[in-house]
């Protein structure tokens, strides 16, 4: 058994960040009923137990002490809190272990599509129909109308290949590092009576198992910012598109300022400007 302390601010919520990834968990407590006071018990998501826990409070925040299997997940988020260098086979299998235990969580919360939604107007509740927007808006906005052969680059549980697959009547395949999330999405596709145009598998995105302009529509909804090579990223999006294709990355993008910066270059704040 490994271990790791974690201290939050009058929260009951465990934040576990592994490789770049953040995920929260609503704790549910079996073996204690408060975290204040020192209590011992189980964190626990649906039947899988996910830690054992001791928490003890002070006057200004609640710690939380966990003992979790496998000394290499502890040394990998331990790693990652600290910021170290990681090496490739470590931050792979890194990710693959992260969307393994989490998607389910992921899934019961988002829904089937894991991205964020498409919110206009402002007030509009209807989350999941937000994210189905969001992926219809994103299409549009690149004017893209139809499409016969599609690659979804980390497609989670494969809400977008289903979803577009449906909709340009298409095959689409989606890769993902995560042996649980390829399979949970095949399941998702046979249920939909898509199984026959839909094909999730393991494959990593830096070095896909596709020929060469293999597909007609590119697509990656959130997925090229956890990518440790960006420009390898790229060069095997265009090494599969088909001549006349398309690529379409929606990603969160920041940078730092140089030395003697104050704000982003004329360019980019142009390209930021576009809608």
């Amino acid at each position: 058994m490994g271990s790791f302390s974690l201290s939050f601010v009058k929260a009951l919520v465990l934040s576990s960040v592994v490789q770049h990834y953040t995920l929260h968990f609503s704790i549910v407590c079996n073996g204690f009923t408060s975290p204040f006071g020192i209590k011992r018990g189980r964190i626990i998501y649906g039947d899988n137990e996910l830690a054992k826990a001791t928490f003890s409070k002070s006057n200004s925040y609640t710690s939380l002490n966990m003992a979790i299997p496998g000394s290499g997940v502890v040394r990998r988020i331990r790693d990652s809190v600290l910021s170290r260098e990681r090496n490739r086979e470590d931050l792979t299998s890194g990710i693959a272990h992260f969307y393994d235990k989490s998607s389910k969580l992921w899934e019961d919360v988002w829904g089937e599509h894991m991205h964020h939604g498409y919110y206009v107007p402002a007030n509009r509740t209807d989350h999941q129909q937000a994210q189905i927007d969001l992926i219809d808006e994103v299409l549009k906005w690149s004017n893209v109308t139809e499409a016969k052969n599609v690659v979804d680059v980390g497609c989670g549980i494969g809400g977008s290949s289903r979803h577009i697959a449906k909709k340009f009547d298409c095959k689409t395949s989606g890769i993902t590092l995560s042996p649980y999330q390829a399979a949970r999405g095949n399941e998702l596709a046979k249920e939909q009576g898509l199984d026959d145009r839909v094909n999730l598998r393991v494959a990593n995105a830096l070095s896909m198992p596709f020929e060469k302009d293999s597909f007609d529509l590119i697509w990656s909804l959130e997925s090229g910012e956890h990518m440790p090579d960006k420009a390898k990223f790229v060069n095997e999006l265009v090494r599969v598109t088909a001549p006349g294709g398309r690529i379409i990355v929606v990603t969160w993008c920041h940078r730092d300022l140089e030395p003697g910066e104050t704000k982003l270059t004329k360019k980019e704040d142009k390209l930021f400007s576009k809608n």
